[in-house]
């Protein structure tokens, strides 16, 4: 037997023992050696990893763990390793090779959600630290902060972020618009006078918290000032209502009182009314008013400002009553002695009625006669007053009494003839003489 290395033909002669000889001839083909190679793959998790081997040959065997696609050079795989395979020629030649599969960790990511207000903007956060984020359209960046943006728009919102490896992995978050109450603030009347209230009430929402830290939908208030409330809803969302209160002052008025004997008249006047309008209890709306009551009375003037606050003040008009009498007074003449008159004349007024004090003076008209209270006043009893021992006039002779009440705050004046005595004349004509009054009096 012989070998060789070297493509080609060869002979070989054969010797018998006999020292014959045959010659016999063969050759040597050399078929080319395989010459295979594997890739290698890198892939994420969950990624398949293709292996590929050298083409051009008739069989592969790959390793286990590998899916051969066919009975073709390419093979896949997921889980990390070394792997090989073999290629065996149409000439039966075989060759062996290896490559691996590599497996990086997949992106493991996640994306908050948000719940605003109409109005406001809401920040969605992705897991930090990867390399790159993509985030989908609506959303705007956070600059400096790569794996936040904000948002403003109600939906559902995704990232995908990839490792330094180029290993991706996406979530999704969402954004909740809930919309804004309205707030609003009723009243029955912004403008107010001194000593009134006003309800102020909110509508809108479930919770109400005023300016004046009470927490209830309706609050009472009586001072100007500018109050403000926050409705809120139950998901957190407010809006705010203000509202202005005005308290008018009222105005600040006096009216005198008097006082007045029967008959006479008192004039009564406010003050304090700039600018207002009065109105009296008796209908009039000047600024004074005259009155003649008969008895006391009460009187009261209401001034009403152009805010349409208005104040009411009562007075009063006492009544004196003047003193009266129902019997016409006496003048009875001086008395005879002989042929002449004695000084005893006297006027006498019964059936007074009110009367305190009185005194006289001679003459039609009381003048300025003595006040209330001088020495020269007599006092009246049981509703009589006498005036005695008056000088004869020679003619007749008014007198004038004055009847003052008790107090002589009033009075009332009394004017009576006395007609002389004549006392030259035959009995019996000399004897007194009564006169009745003949002029009416006067009343203050």
């Amino acid at each position: 037997m012989a070998t060789g290395t070297a493509n080609g033909v060869y002979s070989v002669t054969a010797i018998s023992t006999e020292g014959c000889s045959g010659t016999a001839t063969g050759s040597i083909t050399i078929n080319p050696a395989v010459t295979v190679t594997l890739t290698s793959a890198t892939i994420c998790t969950g990624q398949v990893g293709e292996l590929v081997a050298t083409p051009g040959y008739d069989t592969y065997i790959f390793s286990t763990g590998l899916a051969q696609v066919g009975t073709s050079n390419v093979a896949s795989g997921t889980l990390a390793g070394t792997y090989s395979v073999t290629a065996i020629s149409n000439a039966g030649c075989v060759g062996t090779a290896t490559g691996s599969i590599t497996t990086n960790p997949t992106a493991v990511v996640t994306l908050s959600s948000a719940t605003i207000c109409a109005g406001q903007s809401a920040t969605l956060t992705a897991t930090a630290g990867f390399t790159n984020y993509i985030f989908s359209a609506g959303l705007t960046p956070v600059p400096g902060t790569p794996n936040e943006v904000v948002g403003t728009v109600a939906g559902v919102y995704s990232v995908t972020a990839s490792t330094s490896a180029g290993c991706a992995g996406s979530a999704t978050g969402g954004i909740t618009v809930n919309p804004l109450p309205t707030a609003l603030i009723t009243v029955t009347s912004a403008t107010l006078c001194q000593g009134q209230s006003a309800t102020l009430t909110a509508s809108g929402g479930d919770l109400y918290t005023w300016s004046t830290g009470e927490q209830s939908a309706s609050i009472v208030v009586n001072t100007s000032n500018v109050y403000s409330v926050t409705v809120s809803t139950v998901n957190g969302c407010s809006d705010i209502a203000s509202i202005t209160i005005t308290v008018n002052p009222l105005p600040v008025i006096t009216v005198n009182s008097a006082t007045v004997c029967s008959g006479q008249s008192a004039t009564l006047t406010v003050t304090g009314c700039t600018g207002g309008s009065v109105l009296w209890s008796t209908t009039e709306t000047t600024a004074s008013i005259l009155v003649s009551p008969s008895i006391t009375t009460i009187y009261s003037a209401t001034c009403t400002l152009s805010t349409g606050c208005s104040s009411t003040t009562a007075t009063s008009v006492t009544v004196n009553d003047v003193p009266s009498y129902t019997a016409a007074p006496q003048a009875v003449t001086a008395t005879c002695t002989g042929a002449a008159a004695n000084n005893d004349a006297r006027i006498v007024l019964t059936t007074l009625v009110n009367t305190e004090r009185a005194d006289i003076v001679v003459g039609s008209t009381y003048g300025s006669g003595p006040a209330y209270g001088a020495p020269t006043n007599l006092t009246v009893t049981a509703g009589t007053v006498s005036f005695t021992n008056l000088p004869n006039p020679g003619t007749s002779q008014p007198y004038t009494i004055r009847l003052y009440n008790p107090g002589g705050s009033c009075y009332t004046d009394v004017t009576v003839i006395l007609e002389p005595a004549y006392c030259n004349c035959p009995d019996p004509k000399c004897v007194p003489i009564v006169i009745q009054k003949t002029k009416s009096g006067t009343v203050r």
